[in-house]
């Protein structure tokens, strides 16, 4: 949008003094048209726009800050073209400036105002933010046109329908490029332009319903097809023909009581789905459900009304909602019985309807329209669903006939309000042979990364030795050359070959042809049960307690978890596991017993000898130092170096 520039008075030079002194001048004393005056009403408390700067709506946000800016006439305090001047007009500049500073921040949301609240210029906050959200154009692009391509009218009014259709259409027009040189003469782009607005105009119509297929079929005929605006006021004027041509069917309750009262009948005018009621006079009784000749539920003590307000509902259904009338007097009530009767013939024969029964429901129709005027559905919710024991115990005080109904026909809504899932039973078996079935899971990200930058690690477990293997990524991708690896150095070192790999529906670990080429057995976990890879989550868990462990024992910085980790493992390994028959996992991997005489206490203060070749002599023989772990592949300990904050081994 090009926005033209209003010019200040033409014996305005912004960058004199002889106009607008510093001081003395009030500023309602200034020209209303030269950026530098505010009005009284201009406070720094002053929010330009309705919707907050997000994440997400920038393009919408920009615009209407850019409207707006232009109108209070402070559009150049943001794009360049009021720079800060020298001389008296500094003080309006400076004043001006921290005003619409204070209108930004009131227009962007609170986790972004605290990363613009230190910038002192109004330019270089609107230039920050135009490179921290513009940028983003391709998650929106594609939001929008897949919220083009879904959207659809369903309950929604046409007029509803179509502002979020238009609203998606010129969001996505403003991050579509356009020819800025004016010099086209072909007419290409007007073609494109036109092409454009038909691509909308499709849009509309197919998220229309199909209430609308004649008149869509209409303006689809129509050469050259209408204006998407036209289309629109087209079908809303149709939209309104069918709203008179045809109300909303209402809702119609109908309740027989104890007393001598005719049958009343009440409606609420909104919502579609009708429902019949009948309600036994007696507080402690319950009512039949649905059956051959009748249907039953409480009724909802609102819908009791006068003598008075009846004849009024009952004047305006039929004048107005043009529905037949639902009226008899041919209900028996037995003084010993425990259910009131409605007679079907007398309803049907009195009331001009139709009556249609169904396994568990029934309809009531007007004969002259057909439709819908009352509907009647078996309820076996009375009590919140309760089981059959506890229905069962309650079924002569609440005097109920249809517990042996439950026993035979289970009912389909308990299993969705109330069934849980299964419990996992906890199973120990193990494989008969190492590396036979291998669990792997990479566990992550933590928010703080390492010394290294590390911030997810790979946990492996043989079955069989409970053996576990742990090791460090930056990022999950690392897992793509850490799996092929591992499987090389169990062939080398213990010429074995693995073949089942157990894990979770994790992509990273979906090696499918390598697993192909070398015959492995891939075995997933179901999608959110992550307890069928039991082994490995139990892992987890064991090696974060003890890594909890040893960070509080060792008060090392949270940098260091890494190592925390890595040093459980080295402990895990070598402790022993009533599972294992009190064995180590070290112990049936490798065969031997473990050198337990090489164990330090973690972080605790050593001194690592300095080399010869580098020291004179009188340099220090040592050097203070934290014990850190146990490096793989070397007769050493990993430490920490106090004086140069360096690894050492």
């Amino acid at each position: 949008m090009v926005i033209p520039e209003i010019p200040l008075r033409p014996s305005a030079d912004p960058s004199s003094s002889t106009d607008f002194p510093t001081t003395g001048l009030p500023l309602s004393h200034l020209d209303q048209y030269t950026p530098y005056a505010l009005h009284h009403s201009d406070t720094s408390n002053l929010v330009l726009v309705s919707e907050l700067l997000t994440d997400d709506n920038y393009v919408s946000w920009s615009r209407s800050m850019v409207l707006t800016l232009f109108i209070q006439n402070k559009l150049g305090f943001i794009d360049g073209s009021l720079p800060r001047p020298t001389g008296d007009l500094l003080h309006l500049w400076i004043h001006n400036n921290n005003v619409v500073v204070s209108w930004i921040l009131k227009s962007v949301s609170k986790s972004i105002s605290s990363s613009i609240l230190f910038t002192e210029s109004a330019q270089a906050i609107w230039l920050d933010l135009q490179d921290c959200f513009q940028r983003r154009n391709g998650p929106r692009i594609f939001h929008l046109k897949r919220e083009l391509s879904s959207l659809k009218q369903d309950q929604d009014s046409v007029t509803m329908y179509f502002t979020k259709m238009k609203s998606f259409c010129d969001e996505y027009v403003s991050y579509r490029p356009g020819c800025t040189c004016g010099q086209c003469t072909c007419g290409g782009i007007k073609s494109m332009e036109d092409f454009l607005q038909f691509e909308y105009l499709l849009c509309f119509f197919m998220g229309l319903n199909d209430s609308f297929n004649h008149t869509r079929s209409q303006l689809l005929l129509m050469d050259p097809p209408p204006p998407l605006n036209k289309a629109f006021s087209f079908v809303f004027q149709q939209e309104q023909h069918q709203s008179l041509a045809n109300p909303p069917s209402s809702v119609v309750t109908l309740t027989v009581q104890k007393n001598d009262n005719p049958l009343q009948q009440s409606y609420k005018h909104k919502g579609r789905s009708n429902q019949v009621h009948k309600q036994h006079p007696s507080s402690n009784s319950f009512v039949n459900p649905i059956d051959s000749a009748s249907s039953s539920s409480p009724a909802p003590s609102g819908n009791m009304i006068t003598n008075d307000t009846l004849q009024q509902l009952l004047t305006m259904l039929q004048s107005k909602l043009n529905m037949a009338k639902a009226e008899t007097d041919s209900v028996t009530h037995v003084a010993e019985f425990q259910y009131n009767l409605l007679s079907i013939s007398a309803l049907t024969f009195d009331g001009n309807v139709f009556v249609h029964f169904s396994t568990d429901s029934c309809d009531i129709q007007a004969k002259s329209t057909l439709k819908t005027i009352g509907k009647g559905r078996l309820r076996d919710g009375l009590l919140g669903h309760p089981s059959l024991s506890r229905l069962s115990a309650l079924k002569h005080v609440l005097r109920l006939d249809f517990v042996s109904l439950h026993s035979t026909f289970p009912c389909d809504i308990c299993p969705l309000g109330k069934q849980k899932k299964l419990s996992f039973e906890l199973h120990n078996n193990r494989s008969s042979a190492v590396f036979d079935l291998i669990h792997a899971n990479i566990w992550g990200p933590f928010s703080t990364p390492t010394h290294v930058g590390h911030k997810f690690f790979l946990t492996i477990v043989d079955d069989h030795s409970r053996f576990t293997w742990v090791f460090m990524l930056k990022s999950k991708s690392g897992v793509l050359k850490i799996i092929p690896q591992f499987f090389s150095y169990v062939e080398t070192q213990y010429d074995k070959k693995i073949k089942v790999f157990r894990s979770d529906n994790a992509p990273e670990l979906s090696f499918v042809e390598f697993f192909l080429q070398r015959g492995v057995l891939h075995q997933y976990s179901c999608v959110g049960r992550p307890e069928q890879n039991s082994v490995v989550e139990r892992k987890h868990q064991h090696l974060l307690n003890v890594s909890r462990a040893l960070f509080f024992q060792s008060r090392a910085p949270l940098k260091f978890w890494n190592e925390c980790v890595l040093t459980a493992v080295y402990l895990i390994n070598r402790t022993s596991s009533p599972i294992l028959g009190w064995k180590t996992p070290y112990d049936l991997l490798q065969g031997t017993l473990a050198d337990y005489s090489l164990i330090r206490t973690f972080r605790c203060l050593c001194f690592a000898s300095t080399l010869s070749h580098g020291r004179s002599k009188f340099s220090p023989r040592v050097v203070p130092a934290f014990f850190i772990g146990y490096p793989p592949g070397m007769k050493a300990y990993k430490l920490f170096d106090i004086t140069s904050n360096k690894l050492t081994f």
